[in-house]
């Protein structure tokens, strides 16, 4: 929250050098006075700005001047000057005619009210100057008119508050900054923040409290804004959470978490904000859970190691620059190879593989090329028999895949690109013989999906698809190809009529469909 006392500028009102933006004529003379025009468009005589000068002295202008919106005769500004130099009124507007700002100037120096205000109208500050320089109380308020702020200058307090009139804030200030305390609270009045600042920055040790038991939730120590030392944070209990040395405002040192039973949960080092790939976390019995060691130097070469809760080791590696490199080996919890990875500068090379839990046999044997991008990949059975095998593109299958049966023969054949089924698909059944063709277009089923009996040749069912779902008629015959039955589905809902068929070709029933409920059944010889 910035609490930070601004003293109320002009902005943006140089007017006295504005001859050099606009084109502008000589009017009138009257006496030594001359009266200015200057125009936004010259030849459409659009007027930006009307003021007197005296002796034909731009510097010197004198009596009302006005500044004009483009094409409008809304004024942005009005004010008055006497032989150059800002005195009396001056008042700033919105577009919309109403008043951004007025106050008052004596001898070119601010002097007396100043009022801003929002652009429907209410007002937003009121303060007073004296000889250029903001005195008594300064107040801000929201659009509701409930007070915002109030700084009083002379007691050296900027108090804020919430729309509701609750104090948010107080801070003791020196001028425009705040020196000395600064209290920050919740809208029900419990303290949430409080520290030292020194001619505008925080200095000493800054508190943030929980808002009900008010006990401290962080403590940090600045030196002029500065974080330096330690920085605490505490669970509500008033329990150590976390501890972070800092050093010229970088954690600098061993950052340190812990449970909120207070065993240590985590430490890391820290060299000038940055991690040096050396770090502890620990499980709450206070074990080792996972640590990380690296080398001083260019290639920061480090191991990485994961363990269970009992102590087991799970998972080794190695790193460099912050990368994945070398091999890195995973075990089961009765210490079996679970995999054995290897990588180069963070990239995945060469063989991957996984293991069943007796950590010598392969289930997934992955191999990547040099660039990481393209791998071939074979599933096994526990048995060691191949269960899939195709290749990779990244991350997605591409290219010819192959699954099989776990006595080794073929169960299915796929051709896929960039991840999605294309093209035909054959599944086959356990002695070799076809039960499924389908075709794929984006890996969605479409056209006829044909089912086959245990020849291999004659189709049991033939099953129309679209954009992967079934659509059109349904058939579906007998070993000697005599239709068995006949009907139209989409997705999964029969419609309309479906006809059945003995096996000489006569009509054995007629069911008549409504999205997919049985509506009437009729028989030939009724």
């Amino acid at each position: 929250m910035d609490t930070k006392n601004k003293t109320i500028k002009i902005k943006s009102l140089c007017l006295l050098l504005l001859f050099t933006f606009f084109s502008f004529k000589v009017i009138g003379q009257s006496k030594n006075k001359t009266l200015i025009k200057t125009y936004y468009d010259d030849w459409a005589g659009i007027v930006a700005e009307e003021f007197y000068v005296i002796d034909g002295d731009s510097t010197r202008i004198d009596g009302e001047y006005k500044r004009f919106f483009p094409g409008s005769d809304n004024l942005i500004v009005k004010s008055y000057y006497k032989d150059g130099v800002l005195h009396g009124t001056f008042q700033e507007f919105y577009e919309n005619g109403q008043p951004h700002f007025v106050t008052h100037y004596k001898n070119g120096r601010q002097e007396g009210a100043y009022a801003s205000y929002y652009v429907e109208g209410m007002k937003k500050t009121e303060a007073r100057f004296k000889n250029n320089e903001m005195v008594g109380v300064m107040k801000k308020y929201y659009q509701s008119g409930e007070l915002q702020i109030e700084n009083d200058i002379k007691k050296g307090t900027w108090k804020e508050f919430y729309p509701t009139g609750e104090k948010k804030a107080v801070s003791q200030m020196l001028g425009e900054k705040k020196n000395g305390l600064t209290e920050v609270f919740d809208i029900e009045g419990n303290l949430v923040q409080k520290g030292n600042y020194k001619e505008g920055l925080i200095d000493g040790i800054f508190y943030t409290y929980f808002p009900k038991t008010n006990n401290i939730k962080k403590q940090s120590q600045f030196i002029e804004g500065v974080l330096e030392g330690e920085s605490k944070e505490f669970y509500e209990s008033g329990k150590i959470k976390e501890i972070i040395p800092f050093e010229k405002n970088k954690e600098h040192g061993l950052r340190k978490a812990y449970y909120p039973s207070g065993i240590l949960m985590a430490e890391e080092k820290l060299v000038e904000g940055h991690s040096t790939g050396n770090y502890k976390n620990y499980y709450e019995n206070g074990k080792l859970k996972s640590e990380m060691i690296t080398a001083l130097g260019k290639d920061q070469k480090g191991v990485f190691r994961e363990f269970s809760e009992e102590g087991v080791l799970l998972k080794e590696g190695h790193m460099q620059q912050g990368k994945m490199h070398g091999i890195t080996k995973l075990f089961y919890h009765d210490g079996n190879a679970k995999a054995i990875y290897n990588y180069a500068k963070g990239i995945k090379k060469g063989e991957q593989k996984d293991f069943y839990e007796d950590g010598t046999t392969v289930k997934l044997l992955d191999v990547y090329t040099k660039n990481g991008t393209v791998h071939t990949s074979k599933e096994y059975y526990p048995s060691g028999v191949l269960k899939a095998g195709g290749n990779y593109l990244g991350k997605v299958k591409n290219g010819e895949w192959k699954t099989y049966y776990a006595d080794g023969n073929l169960k299915g054949v796929k051709i896929f690109q960039k991840g999605f089924e294309e093209g035909e698909a054959f599944i086959y059944r356990q002695n070799g013989v076809l039960l499924t063709k389908e075709r794929y277009r984006k890996g969605r089923i479409v056209g006829i999906r044909l089912e086959y009996h245990e020849d291999g040749k004659t189709v049991l069912h033939e099953i129309p698809y679209d954009k992967g779902n079934i659509y059109g008629m349904v058939k579906k015959y007998y070993k000697d190809g005599t239709l068995r039955e006949i009907g139209k589905k989409y997705k999964e809902q029969k419609l309309g009529s479906w006809k059945y068929y003995d096996e000489s070709g006569n009509l054995e029933k007629e069911e008549i469909y409504e999205k997919g409920k049985l509506l009437k059944v009729n028989y030939p010889n009724e």
